[in-house]
């Protein structure tokens, strides 16, 4: 490539990494392919990604949110339903930046964008009109529907760290009422490395439901179940339910669920059909 975007270097695919340190390995042998006259922008606020600049012979600028990256962010604040934040380049003001979707994860994402526009000399404030039009893509932070003052909204966070953001950008910009997630595990290897970490992933939430994993094809392995995400949820001091069945969820739910209240269904399987049906439920209920 000639320009390589490094965001976070996590465990995640180990079914097919197996380990933390191969992801890592793989992440450097991508950065060493970037071209003599390109560069890699590598986040500074993951240890694994900074330490790609000591192992690498390509051109490494930096970004995050400390004044000794390259480009930082500064004054980061919540607007609307959306952020905004400044853009400095080695101590120099560039602009501001106003995005429409929520959550300090994007706008490190477009804090990187921003850098790459001033790195490679395309023109700042359109570029920033631009990111200011973008919505957001399907099944990220997806504004499902809303119906009296209950919203349901759907993300395809099936990850602690994105779990955790999701929750982050949710509290950001609900701030009156209820999250409530509803959960479904994605694959029994995932959950199996990673149960307990999702379940302390909801710590953000007031409610959350953990339902049966999504296979992806994988069969199953014998003592893995989303009850263990159920139970580093419990223990992690989360008001947490284990309800198996999209209808016993749905149910469970409807009888819950009251004014102010934002619902987020989250999972890298086919979860976002439940939120439609809630939807589609509350609305039915009422006429």
């Amino acid at each position: 490539p000639y320009i390589a975007i490094v965001t976070n270097i996590e465990d995640d695919h180990l079914d097919y990494y197996k380990s933390l340190e191969n992801i890592q390995k793989a992440f450097r042998l991508f950065v060493d392919e970037v071209k003599p006259n390109g560069f890699a922008l590598l986040y500074n606020g993951d240890a694994s990604v900074a330490e790609i600049k000591a192992y690498t012979r390509s051109k490494v600028i930096t970004y995050g949110e400390k004044a000794d990256c390259d480009y930082y962010m500064q004054d980061w604040q919540v607007a609307g339903k959306g952020s905004k934040f400044s853009v400095y380049y080695k101590g120099v003001y560039l602009g501001e930046v106003k995005l429409s979707v929520p959550g300090k994860h994007n706008s490190l994402n477009a804090l990187a964008t921003m850098a790459t526009v001033h790195e490679i000399g395309l023109d700042f404030e359109t570029a920033s009109r631009g990111l200011y039009d973008f919505k957001g893509p399907k099944r990220r932070f997806e504004h499902i529907g809303r119906y009296r003052d209950i919203n349901i909204v759907d993300d395809y966070a099936h990850h602690p760290t994105e779990i955790k953001a999701t929750l982050e950008a949710a509290r950001n910009c609900h701030t009156e009422g209820r999250i409530i997630a509803v959960f479904q595990p994605h694959r029994f290897s995932r959950t199996k490395m990673l149960g307990t970490q999702l379940g302390r992933a909801f710590m953000g939430a007031d409610k959350v439901i953990i339902t049966d994993i999504y296979p992806a094809g994988e069969k199953p392995i014998p003592g893995v179940s989303g009850w263990m995400v159920y139970e580093a949820a419990i223990n992690a001091g989360c008001d947490a339910e284990y309800l198996s069945s999209f209808p016993v969820i749905e149910e469970f739910i409807l009888n819950f669920i009251q004014d102010n209240d934002l619902l987020i269904t989250m999972g890298a399987g086919d979860i976002w059909k439940l939120g439609i049906s809630i939807l589609d439920k509350l609305q039915k209920n009422e006429s």
